[in-house]
Parts: C-alpha cells; sequence; structure tokens
C-alpha cells in the first residue's frame, strides 16, 4: 500500500523514510503495527524454539571425518566441543576458504586446523530479535546457544524464519 506524503501529497512505497517528490520525512506515518501473536513472538527467548542437541566433533578429529559426517548428516556445520565445551565451529564456509582444493593433502589433519574458534554465541534467555540481528550483521546463518560455555543448541537462520511464516506464530 503507497504513503502519501503530507507535504505534496506524492505516493511513495510503503516503508519509505522520505518522500521521492519533496524529500519531507515519512518515518512517522503509518508505521506498521504488531498483532499480539508477532508481538508474543518478539519477546520469547531462543530456548523457547525447542533447540535440539546439535551434532559435534572434537578437534582433534581428522577433517575427514568432520567432511564425511557433514555430507552424511546434510550438516553446513559442525559444533567443535571439547570435555562437553564449544570450543569452535567447522562449516561448508570454513572448509572452502581454509582448506581449500589441495584438500586431499589435509584430510589427515585435525578439525581445529581449520575451524573457526571462539565463534559467535548467544544465551538461551537471548531474545529471538537480538538473535536476528546477531545473524544478520555478522552474516551467519548459525549461531550456537551457549550457558557456561556449555552447548545447549542450535539455532539456524531457518529456525528463525520458520517462526515468522508459521501458522498462528505458535
Amino acid at each position: 500500500m503507497p504513503v502519501i506524503c503530507p507535504s505534496c501529497g506524492e505516493r511513495n512505497l510503503d516503508g519509505a523514510d522520505e518522500c521521492t517528490h519533496c524529500g519531507a520525512a515519512l518515518t512517522h506515518i503509518d508505521l506498521p503495527s504488531a498483532d499480539a501473536a508477532q508481538s508474543a513472538t518478539m519477546l520469547r527467548p531462543l530456548s523457547s524454539l525447542g533447540l535440539t542437541q546439535p551434532i559435534t566433533i572434537e578437534p582433534h578429529q581428522p577433517l575427514e571425518k568432520a567432511v564425511r559426517l557433514m555430507a552424511q548428516q546434510h550438516l553446513d556445520l559442525l559444533n567443535v566441543v571439547n570435555d562437553g565445551r564449544l570450543v569452535g565451529v567447522l562449516s561448508v564456509r570454513d572448509i572452502m576458504t581454509r582448506v581449500g582444493v589441495d584438500y586431499l593433502a589435509k584430510l589427515g589433519e585435525p578439525v581445529a586446523s581449520f575451524m573457526t574458534a571462539d565463534p559467535v554465541t548467544l544465551p538461551p534467555d537471548a531474545p529471538i530479535p537480538f538473535a536476528i540481528n546477531k545473524m544478520d550483521v555478522g552474516g551467519y546463518r548459525h549461531i550456537p546457544v551457549v550457558e557456561d560455555q556449555r552447548l545447549l543448541g542450535l539455532v539456524t537462520a531457518h529456525d528463525l524464519l520458520r517462526q515468522f511464516v508459521s501458522k498462528g506464530n505458535r
């Protein structure tokens, strides 16, 4: 639905910050309002998403084992844990950029050589919008959910998107 500029009457795209004709501010017009279900979803913590325990690998395991596990389980990311504590993540992006085309020579090397150490994590009580923002700003598709360095689960962009497109917003 177009937004009509109160200064000049020009039709503008919904969500425009200023009028394309006269430059008048439109940020105060037709502000979106959230219904009760949307508001409730926005206040929910990540723990309400029903986090499942993700598949993990230890840092000393060979890259070949990680790649095989990722392929068999159709994973884009493995959480790397040592004594139950998250120490890194190994993503398809890590494999492409850090292993590269001479991967055959590196298959016996430990996962720790290629993982992203100390990844960005969130606590289970972080609100859903905070996770969305963190993923957007960082360019992440996954964020581990951690409490006291213990891996509780993994939030994916798919998990978050599902909250907004599912019927009833749960």
